[in-house]
């Protein structure tokens, strides 16, 4: 099988992720590259990652102020201009009407030709490392309201005409099929995640460790010293 590498950059691109530090972890490096190139990013940010703090005491809402910190100061590294923080609580996120009606609301906002979110159908990643069930719902959500609602102005009309999305990029998963050469761009991506400090122990070595391997694998797709991995689904046929 030949490596799908995309090359292609696109205009618009909404980034639906679930904590702040999700974006600058798995696709940090292409949103990056596709900002050097032109292209805008519309970041949804769906929680505020208030329990997902290294330390047991303390008030989680100021956690959560300070990861909106965090993910700013990461956003000025990689070039975006920002992002909207929907302030859903940590591991609190349902799959409902109202969540998939942000979602569509979000998506509707800019008629993009692509959108990014997570890929729900990962539950575990390894024997050590289960996905986080916000991951899932948000995953999923997402996907639901790309796929149909978002498509059709009988569902949520409040949320403005509705375009017909070609792509979308599933992130976090464990069967890529399409590959970003991030090779000139990991440096940064490295140092957007160590922003968020709050989130990582041990200044984020480790992570910042892992991410670099797993980079270098994904590079081997693509015969790059580092990528990025995605799942492809084609929703315009």
């Amino acid at each position: 099988m030949v490596p799908d590498v995309l090359v292609d950059t696109p205009t618009l691109v909404p980034a639906i992720d679930v904590r702040p530090d999700d974006r600058d972890v798995v696709c940090g490096g292409t949103l990056e590259r596709w900002a050097e190139e032109g292209a805008e990013a519309r970041v949804l940010i769906c929680t505020n990652g208030d329990k997902g703090i290294t330390v047991s005491t303390g008030d989680p809402k100021l956690f959560a102020e300070r990861g909106a910190r965090e993910a700013r100061e990461a956003a000025w590294i990689i070039g975006l201009p920002g992002q909207n923080l929907d302030g859903h609580l940590d591991r609190e996120m349902l799959d409902d009407t109202d969540v998939q009606g942000e979602l569509v609301t979000a998506v509707r906002r800019v008629c993009p030709e692509v959108v990014r979110c997570p890929d729900s159908t990962v539950v575990f990643f390894s024997e050590n490392h289960s996905n986080h069930r916000d991951h899932r719902v948000v995953g999923s959500a997402a996907l639901d309201a790309v796929s149909c609602p978002a498509a059709l102005s009988h569902h949520f009309p409040e949320a403005g005409p509705a375009p017909q999305v070609e792509t979308v990029s599933l992130l976090g998963t464990v069967k890529p099929t399409l590959w970003v050469d991030a090779t000139w761009i990991l440096e940064s991506k490295l140092a957007a995640v160590a922003c968020h400090a709050s989130l990582f122990p041990d200044a984020g070595q480790w992570a910042l460790r892992a991410l670099s391997l797993r980079a270098e694998e994904d590079g081997c797709h693509v015969v790059a010293p580092s990528a990025e991995g995605f799942r492809r689904l084609r929703l315009g046929g």
